[in-house]
């Protein structure tokens, strides 16, 4: 999921289609593995403002500085 946010209104969008998500897992019988879940926040400001890390099913999503995505060709 990618979101722009650049204020309180979009931050709570954000958390709702995470909950959306989430909920629709749920109703498809998913497992969403929260373990392996990362989320990664992109701060370009000289005060970086502090945000709480995402709870999924419970369990709160860890946040990182990058990621690796693996390519299959």
């Amino acid at each position: 999921m990618l979101a722009l946010l650049n204020d309180f209104a979009s931050y709570q969008s954000y958390l709702s289609s995470v909950v959306r998500f989430s909920s629709w897992c749920n109703k498809k019988i998913l497992h969403l593995n929260v373990s392996k879940t990362k989320e990664m926040c992109i701060d370009f400001r000289r005060n970086r403002t502090v945000i709480s890390p995402i709870v999924i099913n419970g369990e709160p999503v860890e946040q990182v500085d990058s990621f690796n995505t693996l390519v299959l060709y």
